[in-house]
C-alpha cells in the first residue's frame, strides 16, 4: 500500500532524493533529476514515488524546517513506473531544463574546477557545483568517496563556509555513480570534438 504523504513529519532538511541512474550504457538526463525520498543512506521514506530533485532542494533552501508533508504539493511527483516524457515536461515547464542545458552545465562546472576565481551563485546552484566537483577531487586524488561522510571533511566544508550544514553536501550515492558518469560523458564528448577537428593522425599521450 502507497505511504500516505501527509503523514510525512520529518524536517525537509533531514531528506533528500537518491538519484540512481538506471543500468544501460546512458540512461535519459531525466534521471539525473528523479529519485525517491530517503531519510538517510539506508532508509527510503517512499519507493513508490519519483520526487524532482530540482523542487525539493528549491524547497529544502527556503524552507527547512517545514515539515515534509507541508509542501509536498509543491514537488513534482510521479508513480516510480512512470514514462519519462512527462517528467520531461516538467523539467522544461518548471525549470527550464533541457537535455542540452544540462550537458552545457556540466560542461562549465568541470571547466569551472580548475579557475582560482569563484562565481556566486545561489545554494541550489552551489550544491549542484559541489556535485560536479567532488568527484573530480576525488578522482584527482585518489580519494574514497566516502571522504563526504567523514566529520572531519564535513567540518573544514562548514568551517570554511563552503557549505552551511551537513546536508548541503553531495552524497556518496550523489557522487558516483551518478555525476561521475555525468562527468565521463561530459568529457568523452568534448574529447571526440577535440579528435574531430584535429589532424588525420592525431598523437594523444596520458602521461602527466
Amino acid at each position: 500500500m502507497p505511504l500516505d504523504l501527509d503523514k510525512i513529519d520529518d524536517l525537509n532538511k533531514t531528506l533528500f532524493i537518491h538519484i540512481q541512474l538506471l543500468n544501460v550504457s546512458r540512461p535519459s538526463f531525466i534521471w539525473n533529476y528523479f529519485g525517491h525520498l530517503y531519510k538517510n543512506a539506508r532508509k527510503a521514506l517512499d519507493l513508490d514515488r519519483i520526487y524532482c530533485k530540482v523542487c525539493f532542494e528549491n524547497i529544502k533552501e527556503e524552507y527547512p524546517d517545514a515539515n515534509f508533508s507541508s509542501v509536498r504539493r509543491q514537488i513534482g511527483t510521479y508513480s516510480a513506473i512512470s514514462g519519462t516524457g512527462n517528467m520531461r515536461n516538467h523539467l522544461l515547464a518548471m525549470h527550464q531544463i533541457t537535455e542540452a542545458q544540462a550537458i552545457k552545465k556540466t560542461n562549465k562546472h568541470i571547466v569551472s574546477m580548475f579557475a582560482r576565481n569563484r562565481d556566486i551563485t545561489s545554494s541550489s546552484q552551489l550544491n549542484e557545483k559541489h556535485g560536479h566537483q567532488l568527484p573530480l577531487m576525488c578522482c584527482k586524488d585518489l580519494l574514497s568517496f566516502s571522504i563526504v561522510e567523514n566529520k572531519g571533511f564535513q567540518d573544514f566544508l562548514i568551517c570554511n563556509k563552503i557549505v552551511n550544514t551537513k546536508y548541503d553536501i553531495p552524497s556518496r550515492t550523489t557522487l558516483s555513480p551518478l555525476n561521475l558518469n555525468k562527468i565521463y560523458n561530459a568529457c568523452v564528448d568534448k574529447t571526440k570534438e577535440q579528435i574531430k577537428l584535429s589532424t588525420n593522425y592525431p598523437t594523444i599521450t596520458c602521461d602527466a
